[in-house]
Parts: structure tokens; sequence; C-alpha cells
């Protein structure tokens, strides 16, 4: 069971890089891809007989930067919204 902790936990991650620019992250690739880590997130839970997966992807090459963020609700893509209101 989620708690409404957890699911502010969700949102505040969400919104606190919504904004931000992912630069090239230096180093070699053991380097980049631990940097990427800190970005990353995945949570899956079940409320109100619903499934939801919220993830953040962070890849990198030598010259790009790759953000991939989902909200997933029943296998249907939607927005952080749907996250917000179970808050309500």
């Amino acid at each position: 069971m989620v708690s409404k902790k957890d699911l502010e936990k969700i949102v505040e991650q969400w919104e606190e890089t919504k904004n931000s620019y992912f630069w090239k992250f230096g180093g070699n690739a053991q380097q980049r891809n631990r940097q990427a880590k800190k970005y990353e997130f995945d949570y899956r839970f079940t409320k109100n007989g619903k499934r939801y997966h919220v993830f953040r992807t962070v890849d990198s090459s030598r010259n790009n930067v790759y953000v991939t963020s989902r909200v997933m609700v029943d296998g249907e893509q939607k927005t952080i919204k749907a996250i917000k209101d179970l808050l309500k």
C-alpha cells in the first residue's frame, strides 16, 4: 500500500527535475552512468484497483543525454496530474 507521504515524494522528485537541463555528463562511460543514476527513479504501486508505474530513465552517450519520464496507469500513458489527483 502506498502512503500519502510516498505519493508526495513521487511528485516532488518529478517537479524538481521537470524544468532541469541535463547537460552532457563528463568522464568515461562508468562515470556518466553513475551520474545519470542520481536522476532516475522507478515506482510501481496499486491504488483503488489501478496499477500505477511512474519512472524516469536517464541515458547518456558521449554527446547527448536522453531523458524518458512516464506515468502509466493500467498500461496507458498519463501525466503527473494522475498522481496529484490521488493526493486530493
